[in-house]
């Protein structure tokens, strides 16, 4: 009880607990991938990964460093077509495999996403999860 007094005169202590209920219920009740933009944002934090923090001026038409296998990935999780449709759902057969695929090399691909606007502070979680993953060797889901 004297815990609950203790978070209830700190509001910043209150918010971080109800953020964090809402975020893991969230992350819990939305599969992965099923998001319209969620493949553009995991894209941008695997850039921001590798020390990708502005766009490529080489590029004219977008393009950055990514894992070889990031488009096997996407395909693989049927992400293009879940995507905008409530109805669908992420397959767990489809988890399973996609959680085999390794990062693979880095290469230069072309791209269309347009999370460049966002400043890469916001990705640094997920960034620094993926790197460590990345050296680990460990998969990319």
């Amino acid at each position: 009880m004297r815990r609950l007094k203790k978070i209830l005169k700190r509001p910043d202590l209150l918010f971080a607990l109800i953020a964090s209920v809402c975020g893991f219920t969230w992350a819990l009740l939305v599969p992965p991938f099923q998001v319209p933009d969620e493949i553009g944002h995991y894209h941008r934090s695997l850039e921001i990964s590798y020390g990708q923090f502005l766009p490529n001026p080489l590029a004219r038409q977008g393009g950055s460093v990514l894992p070889k296998n990031f488009d096997l990935l996407v395909d693989s999780l049927g992400s293009k077509d879940i995507r905008w449709d409530s109805s669908k759902k992420q397959d767990l057969g489809r988890l399973n495999s996609a959680s085999r695929i390794p990062f693979g090399e880095w290469t230069f691909q072309k791209n269309d996403t347009s999370t460049w606007i966002y400043p890469p502070i916001l990705y640094m979680p997920q960034a620094v999860g993926a790197f460590i993953a990345t050296k680990a060797g460990l998969n990319m889901v």
